[in-house]
């Protein structure tokens, strides 16, 4: 798929909206998001069948590898970008283990969560422990915001997950533990972005 020339002008475009809001969905209609900004008009069903799937991509690309972005499950459950401004709240709420994240955690997912606590791993490389889909419980993770992933390229050209604790995350992008708000605060942070649109948070 070949970078179209004006792959930068338009990633700066969307990373100055998410700049602006704080977050923004990476594709959606209920709340901005970085393919609307790109379109110009908010899509339904996979972007891969737009006209500008190409641009897309590659935006998007150069938006996973923006050093003051970041992106977790937050909006609907879906993937949302967050702008460097609120990372103290957002490792507040993700290490803050309060009953909504850890209630219904299956076996498995106990097990990931506490593999993170030791040290970063990668999806493809877990072992499990215990019954389930590794896919599934990393899914629930991610949910109930308690890990931080993002996605590598592993050494056969698949895509797979990087794991971390919120801890080990915020010492790699230097998130200071002075910074970090506490979780009400931090709660509220984002509540106060989203409040005039129809849109569910984690909690």
């Amino acid at each position: 798929m070949t970078r179209p020339a004006n792959t930068t002008e338009v990633a700066n475009t969307v990373f100055d909206e998410v700049a602006r809001h704080g977050i923004l969905l990476q594709t959606g209609g209920e709340f901005p998001s970085a393919t609307t900004t790109i379109t110009g008009e908010p899509l339904s069903g996979s972007w891969w069948s737009h006209p500008q799937a190409s641009l897309i991509h590659w935006v998007l690309e150069a938006l996973d590898e923006h050093r003051e972005l970041t992106t977790v499950k937050l909006i609907n459950g879906k993937v949302t970008l967050v702008h460097t401004s609120l990372w103290p709240a957002l490792v507040a709420i993700g290490s803050a283990r309060q009953s909504w994240q850890m209630a219904r955690l299956s076996p498995l997912a106990t097990t990931m969560l506490e593999t993170a606590d030791h040290g970063s791993f990668r999806l493809d490389q877990f072992e499990p422990t215990a019954t389930g889909r590794p896919t599934n419980a990393m899914r629930a993770l991610e949910r109930k915001l308690l890990v931080h992933t993002r996605e590598v390229h592993t050494e056969k050209g698949r895509h797979s997950k990087e794991v971390q604790s919120w801890t080990d995350w915020a010492r790699t992008v230097g998130v200071l533990s002075g910074r970090i708000p506490n979780v009400d605060e931090s709660k509220a942070a984002f509540e106060r972005i989203v409040q005039a649109n129809d849109i569910k948070l984690p909690w």
